[in-house]
């Protein structure tokens, strides 16, 4: 029960960051929980606008860092101990081929902490997964990758910034990225 009054106050907190901003207030909570996590990420400039119309971007642009998600939010709607609202198209984002790819690749570099058992067991399920690619893409992915497997190994570091870096030379795949946000936060909010 605990995790569902942390998973609500955290939506709560992101909800009123978002409205404080003058944005957002026809928002589902859902979609506050979008704009926070694309403000935390790196690619918020090219992810923004595909989620959102122009004048939230507008308005929301200026105010990313305080709007990004916090790392206590984020082990309240993506941490070890939590279980997804629903998982309805968590499976089908992750089997797109252009995600596969990736988690793929997040799987090698992150073999030392996919290794432990608890890590091991977080990273079999889709949705921790998914949130992990997520966090990938922020401006602090390992913290947020250890709230979501309930650890970090720090051998993974450098491959995991090895593989940020390379996604990033490729181009990353926005489309999917927002594909996959917009998935993961209807499974929260």
């Amino acid at each position: 029960m605990e995790g569902t009054a942390a998973r609500q106050r955290a939506v709560a907190a992101i909800r009123a960051r978002v409205l404080g901003v003058g944005t957002g207030s026809w928002f589902s909570d859902a979609e506050h929980v979008q704009l926070a996590i694309a403000s935390a990420m790196g690619v918020a400039g090219e992810l923004v606008p595909v989620l959102f119309s122009g004048a939230v971007q507008t308005t929301a642009r200026p105010h990313a860092a305080a709007l990004a998600i916090t790392e206590d939010e984020w082990k309240a709607l993506f941490g070890a101990d939590v279980r997804p609202f629903r998982e309805s198209n968590v499976a089908k984002c992750a089997a797109r081929p252009a995600c596969a790819d990736v988690l793929a690749r997040l799987e090698r570099a992150l073999r030392c902490t996919t290794s432990e058992a608890s890590e091991g067991r977080a990273w079999q399920s889709m949705w921790s997964r998914l949130a992990v690619y997520i966090a990938l893409h922020t401006a602090s992915p390992q913290p947020l990758i250890a709230s979501t497997l309930g650890n970090f190994v720090g051998g993974d570091s450098r491959r995991l910034e090895e593989l940020a870096v390379e996604l990033d030379d490729e181009g990353v795949d926005t489309l999917m990225l927002a594909e996959v946000l917009d998935c993961m936060s209807r499974t929260v909010a």
